[in-house]
């Protein structure tokens, strides 16, 4: 199922945008942890809309992407580069058992009880099943805030549900101006009959014109 910007409720908009603003008010680093679907659809839109390089600061904070891979040599140098600095924690996963955020979770949970003690908890924001799940089950008994992932969207269409919106919102987009981008471009794709003026046909037609073709 894909998530259309009419089913985004407005109190979760609300809701994301106030603990998005508490950790960015905390924190020079947000590091979002997840794994295909679960980081790709924010991180695509970070990189078309924001500079890939800008100096991290409390209130504008660098956004760093964890969890989608075992390369030990980038956590020994991400888990370096935190060490000193003010960081918190967006860990996506409905299960919390996939390999590659779990790992990547459990060491910078515990780089981040190292440096804030008993105050860690509220600097991680978990993204998870609503009920159910190993994820779950700790940011209950850590008292995380938490964003549900809804059953029924897969991964390649959650953008618009905390799994995409959230780490967009800890970047400091407009989440609910993004929403209403979204709305804009659906409104054209049904009413604009022109398929050179339709975005969804020409974007196909130019897909297909570069697509290469072996010779017939």
């Amino acid at each position: 199922m894909v998530v259309s910007p009419q089913r985004v409720e407005k109190f979760r908009i609300e809701r994301m945008t106030q603990v998005a603003e508490r950790l960015r008010n905390s924190s020079e680093v947000i590091v979002v942890i997840g794994i295909g679907g679960s980081y790709l659809g924010s991180r695509a839109v970070l990189e078309a809309t924001l500079p890939f390089f800008k100096k991290p600061s409390i209130g504008n904070p660098e956004i760093i992407f964890a969890g989608h891979h075992l390369e030990s040599r980038y956590f020994s140098e991400l888990i370096e580069y935190l060490e000193d600095k003010n960081f918190s924690i967006n860990v996506i996963s409905k299960s919390g058992t996939t390999t590659e955020p779990a790992i990547a979770f459990r060491l910078l949970w515990e780089l981040l009880r190292k440096k804030y003690g008993s105050s860690a908890s509220s600097r991680v924001v978990a993204t998870t099943d609503s009920s159910k799940g190993v994820l779950k089950k700790f940011a209950d008994s850590e008292k995380l805030d938490t964003f549900t992932i809804p059953d029924n969207v897969g991964g390649r269409y959650s953008v618009l549900t905390p799994v995409g919106l959230f780490p967009l919102a800890v970047a400091g987009i407009s989440i609910s101006k993004f929403i209403l981008g979204f709305q804009n471009i659906l409104n054209d794709i049904h009413s604009i009959t022109d398929p050179t003026r339709n975005p969804a046909t020409y974007y196909s037609a130019l897909r297909n014109y570069f697509y290469p073709k072996e010779d017939i």
